[in-house]
C-alpha cells in the first residue's frame, strides 16, 4: 500500500509539472528545439539567449533551473549536460501532450532523451561525431 501511495505522488507531480509546462509550451518548446538544432551542429550559436527564453517562459523549477545552466554553458559538454537535464521534464511533458511535428529519441549511448521536430535523427548530445545515434520512442 505505501508503494502504491508513493507511486501515486510521483505520477502526481509528474502531472502537475506537465500542466505547469503546457501553460507555457508555446514559449517553452520552440526555444528549446532550437537548442537541439544547435547542439547537433555542434555550435552554442544563440543557445544562450534561448535558455534565457526559456527561463522567462517557465515558472516550473525543473524546467528553469537547467535551462539557467544552459544559458551559463561556456562550451558543447557544459551545455550539453544542461540540456540533456533540461530534456527529462521536457520528454516527460511531451509524453502526456503529444505535441504534433515533435518526436521523442533516445540515445543508448548518451542514455538520454530528447524532443525534435519529426524527421532525421539530430542527436544534441553528440553532434556530428553520432549524428543519427538514437531511436525515435513515439
Amino acid at each position: 500500500m505505501k508503494a502504491l501511495v508513493v507511486s501515486a505522488s510521483i505520477v502526481s507531480a509528474l502531472l502537475l509539472s506537465s500542466v505547469a509546462l503546457a501553460a507555457g509550451a508555446d514559449t517553452v518548446l520552440p526555444h528549446y528545439l532550437k537548442i537541439q538544432q544547435t547542439l547537433a551542429k555542434d555550435s552554442l550559436d544563440g543557445v544562450a539567449d534561448a535558455a534565457k527564453a526559456i527561463v522567462g517562459g517557465t515558472k516550473d523549477e525543473k524546467i528553469a533551473q537547467p535551462a539557467r545552466a544552459l544559458a551559463e554553458a561556456k562550451d558543447l559538454d557544459a551545455a550539453r549536460k544542461a540540456f540533456k537535464a533540461l530534456s527529462v521534464p521536457m520528454t516527460t511533458w511531451a509524453s502526456v501532450a503529444k505535441p504534433a511535428e515533435v518526436q521523442t529519441v533516445f540515445c543508448s549511448m548518451a542514455n538520454a532523451r530528447w524532443l525534435q521536430k519529426k524527421g532525421g535523427i539530430r542527436n544534441p548530445y553528440y553532434g556530428s561525431g553520432m549524428l543519427e545515434c538514437g531511436e525515435v520512442q513515439n
